[in-house]
């Protein structure tokens, strides 16, 4: 991702998520496909981030709250 190599980013990102499906993985795959221009494939992923999202998360819940708003 900080290489701007979304393509690669989501893949291994993906992998993540089907190893541990903890938010930040949800919220890192959704922002990958975000990048990718696939918004509506994302919308699950920041939905399901939002869920697992504990108060100790380190994802700011209104601006993901906010993105799930924006693409439904």
């Amino acid at each position: 991702a900080e290489k701007n190599q979304w393509t690669s980013a989501q893949q291994a990102y993906f992998d993540a998520y089907s190893l541990n499906a903890s938010a930040d993985n949800a919220f890192n795959l959704a922002v990958s496909l975000d990048h990718m221009g696939k918004p509506k494939l994302a919308l699950p992923y920041y939905q399901r981030a939002l869920e697992l999202a504990s108060s100790n998360s380190n994802i700011d819940k209104a601006a993901l709250e906010a993105r799930i708003a924006a693409i439904q």
